[in-house]
């Protein structure tokens, strides 16, 4: 939280400058023979990263052909919105997986089950456009331990089981009391800043 907060107060400029971070995807798209949260997490960045680009490439393009009259044959570019809003929406109905999953983290008897049985309730619209489905015919995961996302670059199969206790962000009670006691006047700030910004 710290770092984002600090990168963000520097974007932050009331001149004409326009900062900015490139962001250069190394990893790519991710489809092994086990999916598990990490692989998510990284299609899911991959998901807005193309998403981004089909905006500012597709359309800004395709815009500029317009404006100047330039003959052209429209671009029909893909629309992964279905899938970033399954994976990603905060509000409204129904939330995506990853606030999903932050609040069955909060829940005593949640298990990698439960969460994959309120996914497929609250996802209905999701398995119905495609976008979501079970795991498939002789996958070694049951319908209550997997999922498909049909992501732009294909679908992929997560096994669930794992996920509660790797989205378990919480810093041990002794950890945090050191980073507390800490004399450092870097991490004193850095804990301060972060305190502020949750206030």
């Amino acid at each position: 939280d710290w770092l984002v907060l600090r990168v963000n107060a520097s974007l932050l400029t009331q001149s004409e400058t326009r900062a900015f971070i490139g962001v250069l995807d190394i990893f790519g798209f991710e489809h092994f023979v086990h999916n598990s949260f990490e692989q998510l997490c990284i299609n899911f960045a991959n998901e807005r990263l193309q998403s981004h680009f089909n905006a500012n490439v597709f359309r800004q393009e395709q815009e500029i052909y317009v404006r100047e009259a330039i003959a052209w044959e429209p671009i029909a570019e893909p629309d992964n919105g279905a899938c970033i809003a399954m994976l990603a929406n905060k509000s409204g109905h129904p939330v995506g997986l990853f606030p999903l999953l932050d609040e069955q983290c909060k829940l005593p008897k949640c298990t990698h089950k439960t969460l994959v049985q309120k996914l497929f309730e609250q996802h209905a619209s999701a398995v119905k456009a495609g976008v979501l489905s079970k795991p498939r015919r002789g996958s070694p995961l049951a319908d209550d331990e997997g999922f498909v996302v049909t992501h732009y670059a294909g679908q992929v199969e997560y096994a669930a089981e794992g996920f509660l206790q790797k989205n378990n962000n919480s810093l041990h009670a002794d950890l945090e009391a050191v980073l507390k006691g800490a004399d450092e006047p870097f991490v004193k700030a850095m804990l301060e800043e972060t305190n502020a910004a949750k206030e």
